[in-house]
């Protein structure tokens, strides 16, 4: 198996024939086509084994890639179904509140009702009994003569 190497020219590759030989200094075999995995044209041998090598990258690349997106995939999920939660969540606690200011309102009124209703039986004793006091400050001052 071919070792990956830069594509930095040597003194070996540039004294090769334009016949176009693999680039593999080892080789002298002619060249069939460019490899995946290595940079440079490749014989027929060598192009085999790059494809190989180049599959089996791919492949544990993929297998990694799809991991991860499957674990992106799950905690997006959670998300989604968490913010739906924390939105329904939001919506009963809202009603929930208008549920209790009206429940308040209304207990308000009915309290605030009453003490009016007080205010105004008092208001009106009041002004019942300032005609017993007038009458009696009356009959003071007419038996005082």
């Amino acid at each position: 198996m071919a070792t990956k190497r830069k594509s930095s020219a040597t003194s070996d590759e540039q004294d090769r024939p334009a016949s176009r030989l693999c680039s593999l200094s080892h080789c002298q075999s002619p060249a069939s086509g460019r490899g995946h995995y290595w940079a440079g044209p490749l014989c027929a041998e060598h192009l085999e084994s790059d494809k190989e090598q180049f599959k089996s990258r791919f492949a544990s690349i993929k297998n990694e890639t799809d991991s991860i997106l499957a674990g992106a995939s799950q905690l997006t999920n959670r998300a989604k179904a968490a913010q739906f939660e924390l939105t329904t969540d939001r919506a009963e606690t809202a009603d929930l509140f208008e549920a209790v200011i009206a429940r308040v309102n209304e207990c308000r009124e009915k309290v605030l009702g009453r003490l009016d209703s007080n205010i105004a039986d008092m208001e009106q004793i009041q002004r019942s009994l300032s005609c017993v006091e007038k009458l009696s400050v009356d009959v003071k001052s007419q038996s005082a003569h």
